[in-house]
């Protein structure tokens, strides 16, 4: 996914669920900034961070009700 506007990109977990995602600049690189969340059967937990216009996203993994959501910025 490549963001079309600046914004944050969340990820939520609860009840043993998880969700990973890498965060790429803009070119072609293969550096990048790993962001996850990772709960148990009693917790909820949420992470997340900002991003430009133009970087990418590449979802790893999702597990139960985990999800990760981009909130662009307007």
């Amino acid at each position: 996914f490549t963001f079309p506007n600046d914004g944050y990109i969340r990820l939520y977990a609860s009840g043993n669920s998880s969700a990973f995602v890498r965060i790429f600049g803009s070119s072609k690189s293969t550096h990048y900034v790993q962001i996850s969340v990772n709960s148990t059967t009693s917790t909820n937990d949420m992470n997340s961070i900002y991003v430009r216009k133009g970087m990418k996203c590449y979802y790893q993994r999702v597990t139960g009700t985990g999800n990760a959501v981009f909130i662009p910025l307007i």
